[in-house]
């Protein structure tokens, strides 16, 4: 029996959203203060995303072709087909807990219906965690299409500060 796949292509010239850490002033303090921001993706931040979704979660995200259109390159990607539907915010979070992530307050995207993640040990964060991107089968929560970024130091620190502070 033939494997079932998703199949997805990105809007020309359009490659989904990367998360990194940034800068800006603050007028109170008078000094810079860092910041976790999105941006658009380039094609190859697109590719390391999901190459580290592929390694994080034993997912099977395939390259399958690029086409350069008017518009721009188009990238066409495929994954395993999941049957189900979507999960409950806690389910997200219970299980990304379980793989070892812990939740990141006050991110953009980080309300009670969307999360943010990091990992310590192997420095991989995940954005962007809501329920259209989750697929909840049979008991497992499967991510489908998180904004993933491995941390470099400035990053980690930064991550690492704002996730113990609001432990304390």
């Amino acid at each position: 029996m033939k494997e079932r796949r998703y199949w997805k292509a990105t809007y020309a010239g359009h490659f989904g959203w990367v998360a990194g850490l940034d800068f800006r002033y603050n007028k109170r303090s008078q000094e810079d203060e860092p910041f976790i921001g999105m941006g658009e993706a380039l094609p190859l931040e697109y590719l390391d995303r999901l190459i580290l979704q592929n390694e994080v979660f034993a997912d099977d995200i395939r390259l399958e072709a690029c086409a350069i259109e008017k518009e721009g390159l188009v990238v066409l990607t495929s994954q395993p087909f999941v049957r189900g539907r979507k999960p409950k915010p806690a389910a997200i979070l219970e299980t990304m807990l379980l793989l070892g992530f812990e939740r990141i307050p006050g991110l953009p995207a980080n309300t009670e219906d969307s999360f943010s993640f990091y990992r310590r040990p192997d420095r991989v964060s995940a954005f962007d965690a809501h329920t259209g991107n989750f697929i909840l089968s049979g008991n497992l929560v499967v991510p489908i299409d998180l904004v993933m970024v491995r941390a470099g130091e400035d990053m980690h620190d930064y991550l690492c500060r704002r996730i113990d502070a609001a432990r304390n």
